[in-house]
């Protein structure tokens, strides 16, 4: 009788165990439905601060923050030096590139990672915007060029 008993009380725990994992991934689906959302509404922000970021030098540079992180990958010592950039240093750069330029993006909901590669030349730059006050800015720049 017992033994009864208990085999109908763990058949009773596995079936809510079940059904709390199921719930679990329910809420895990619509969480990730959410994010992938947020990340749509961050890119669609983001390209338009792009296009003006790409052409207009002024509103570029104020739009990254100063002393800007960069990382330069030390091909001698496989590491990567860690230096800043100054805003006298900065030159307009003109992200609009055309070949032999290859452009690609990594996105989460408030950060985008612009990666910029050169045909076979070795060329390897990240370029990592974030938003700051609800203001796209550019904060770090990583060299991986070899």
């Amino acid at each position: 009788m017992y033994q009864r008993l208990l085999f109908f009380i763990l058949l009773t725990l596995a079936a809510c165990a079940s059904e709390s994992e199921h719930e679990k991934n329910q809420k895990r689906d619509i969480n990730r439905a959410e994010q992938t959302e947020d990340v749509s509404l961050a890119n669609e922000s983001f390209r338009e601060f792009y296009k003006i970021f790409s052409s207009d030098s002024a509103y570029q540079v104020s739009h990254i923050i100063f002393p800007l992180l960069v990382e330069t990958y030390d091909i001698d010592n496989d590491g990567f030096i860690n230096s800043t950039m100054d805003r006298k240093e900065w030159g307009y750069m003109d992200f609009d590139l055309k070949k032999p330029y290859i452009l690609k993006t990594e996105s989460a909901i408030d950060t985008i990672k612009i990666n910029i590669q050169m045909e076979e030349t070795g060329v390897f730059v990240d370029y990592l915007f974030t938003t700051v006050n609800k203001t796209w800015m550019l904060v770090k720049v990583v060299d991986k060029s070899t």
